[in-house]
């Protein structure tokens, strides 16, 4: 089962990667995408902000990037870089359904 956002409204999510316990070092990227299938085009795409205590990235799909999404299941994908030492790791590949929005905007 997916989890379920409504079309139009935030999506917000921090993100960790189970073998790295500090993002600290300013080499640290990552960037977040919606795909209706895994390969496929983006349909929404960002970067990933670290935060404060460097511990986690977060991401935050805005609500009009949201109201763009189409009706259905998709992909959200986030994905950490440090070319320095050279890691990359999709850390998150994630089915979501976007559904109707119940109040017109």
């Amino acid at each position: 089962m997916s989890l379920s956002y409504v079309q139009g409204d935030s999506i917000a999510r921090d993100i960790q990667s189970s073998d790295i316990s500090s993002f600290a070092s300013s080499n640290w990227s990552g960037t977040w995408a919606v795909v209706a299938k895994l390969g496929g085009t983006a349909l929404a795409s960002g970067s990933l902000a670290k935060s404060t205590d460097n511990t986690k990235f977060q991401m935050r799909v805005t609500p009009i990037q949201c109201s763009t999404l189409p009706l259905g299941e998709v992909y959200l994908i986030a994905q950490v870089v440090n070319p320095s030492i050279g890691y990359s790791k999709e850390v998150l590949q994630e089915r979501i359904t976007i559904t109707q929005q119940g109040i017109p905007g």
